[in-house]
């Protein structure tokens, strides 16, 4: 089992370290944006980045993770390229019908949606998220050939190129929120003409309408999930932060927001590898044993994750080098939430390992309502907290949202596939780490006892029994062999 683990844990880690390059960006262009930009207008970029991020979702309509499940399940390969030419064709006649509509509609929706005279941000938005769309496809077809370093290598390019031209269009040039867009669209076309070259031989000239009706009847269930995800920060930033609290806290929700999805990153990570294994895995009695063990370890890397950086992170945000701060210390009211922040998103990683027994089933509809009312939840937290307590209001409804979205998942999960979990090592991790790190998050001291702590955490787990016998002999078999290799 644990070998099999060891495979995952690899493409989780490759995968990883290419999103964590991808979204690294936001954290080395965030103290540029903030000695660069006012509050207020890093807030409209905030908001339009929001909605494009909400739109991707229609755009994708779960067609991504359709072609995931189809493609593998296929026959032969005549029947895999139809399912992939089939779903390829349909995406790209559905993403030229949506840009168009939000070309023609742009400065409707910036007036609605943003703000007054924000029409041309929703241009830029318009062709970002066709490139992006048509970019997916070829990304799940190399995750489901497993071939992660290609994945990676691509994935660095756009890093590198966005980067630059960040610096480029906004701190030397000084052209504002529009050097972001203009950024962002280079590099989405980059990306897109790479992964082009990935996919072409792939393709043939056929288009199946009941392949076509397959994908989308699967898929279309699960736009939801990342809709709602998208809409609960729309709403939230646009409706509830910037009506009771103004713009300049829409600013600062978002920075806290962009430094707790550092746990967004693992999470999208350990995704990228669990998805084709699960699916490749099937149901059988070994595979449930594999899912609950996932859980166990999932659990554990992202809470001592989480413990590193809810210790750390103010310490973290003071970085600096003469006058200049890794966050401007404008915006470091904003590290209050993050610890809330980066908790939801273990919460969403583990709602994510409860999916098998839904894919399997194929019973897609049922993430649909869990979304839904985890939605509810986010949104009514907010409007309750925000004008009480301001944005950590905002965090706290995220938290309470992600939970409710893993515990209504783990529910349906469990009629469909029973899967018998490590219910007391869970406890055990979630009682001694959250605790600790929250109650350490507030008071004050050193940054060596802070890491003695951090460093003590594994050993004292091991005093509560947490490790069995097996993982113990596999950690002294991995530390012997790191030994005879460096001797």
């Amino acid at each position: 089992m644990l070998e099999k683990l060891k495979g995952l844990t690899k493409q989780t880690i490759v995968y990883g370290f290419g999103n964590v390059l991808v979204r690294m960006l936001t954290f080395i262009l965030l103290p540029f944006y903030m000695h660069v930009l006012p509050k207020a207008e890093y807030g409209v970029a905030i908001l339009v980045m929001t909605f494009i991020a909400f739109m991707n979702h229609i755009y994708r309509y779960g067609m991504d993770s359709a072609i995931l499940k189809f493609y593998e399940g296929a026959d032969d390969d005549r029947e895999r390229r139809s399912i992939l030419s089939s779903g390829f064709y349909l995406n790209l006649i559905t993403s030229v019908i949506l840009s168009s509509a939000l070309l023609f509609f742009k400065d409707q929706i910036g007036n609605l949606l943003i703000a007054a005279n924000t029409g041309n941000y929703i241009r830029f938005a318009a062709f970002i998220m066709f490139f992006d769309c048509m970019s997916w496809i070829p990304m799940a077809l190399l995750r489901l050939k497993e071939k992660p370093r290609l994945f990676l290598a691509i994935r660095l390019v756009e890093v590198a190129l966005n980067l630059g031209l960040n610096i480029y269009f906004v701190v030397i040039l000084r052209i504002g929120i529009r050097g972001i867009f203009i950024s962002t669209l280079l590099s989405a076309f980059t990306k897109f003409l790479l992964l082009s070259l990935t996919i072409i031989k792939e393709l043939r000239l056929t288009f199946s309408w009941q392949k076509a009706r397959e994908l989308v009847l699967f898929g279309l269930p699960l736009m939801p999930t990342g809709l709602i995800l998208s809409a609960m920060q729309l709403i939230n930033r646009r409706f509830v932060i910037e009506k009771y609290l103004g713009t300049d806290d829409v600013g600062l929700y978002g920075a806290g927001y962009k430094l707790g999805k550092f746990m967004m990153l693992v999470s999208v990570a350990f995704y990228y590898a669990w998805q084709p294994f699960f699916l490749k895995s099937g149901v059988s009695e070994d595979s449930k044993k594999l899912f609950s063990r996932v859980l166990t370890y999932f659990t554990f890397v992202g809470l001592y994750i989480w413990l590193g950086l809810t210790l750390f992170i103010e310490h973290i945000a003071n970085i600096h080098i003469e006058d200049k701060y890794l966050i401007n210390p404008d915006y470091q009211s904003c590290i209050r939430i993050v610890p809330y922040l980066l908790l939801a998103f273990v919460f969403y990683g583990i709602y994510q390992i409860f999916l098998p027994g839904i894919y399997h089933k194929k019973k897609t509809k049922y993430i649909a309502y869990n979304m839904i009312f985890t939605g509810i939840v986010n949104v009514g937290l907010n409007f309750l907290l925000v004008p009480r307590i301001g944005i950590l209001g905002a965090a706290f409804g995220t938290l309470a949202g992600f939970i409710v979205l893993a515990i209504l998942t783990y529910y349906k999960s469990q009629q469909l596939i029973k899967v018998d979990y490590e219910y007391f090592r869970i406890a055990l991790l979630l009682i001694l780490i959250v605790p600790v790190g929250l109650v350490l998050f507030y008071i004050q001291i050193s940054v060596f006892v802070r890491i003695a702590i951090f460093v003590a955490l594994p050993f004292l787990l091991y005093v509560f029994r947490f490790f069995d016998s097996q993982e113990i002999a596999f950690l002294k078999n991995l530390i012997k062999k790191r030994q005879e290799l460096s001797s």
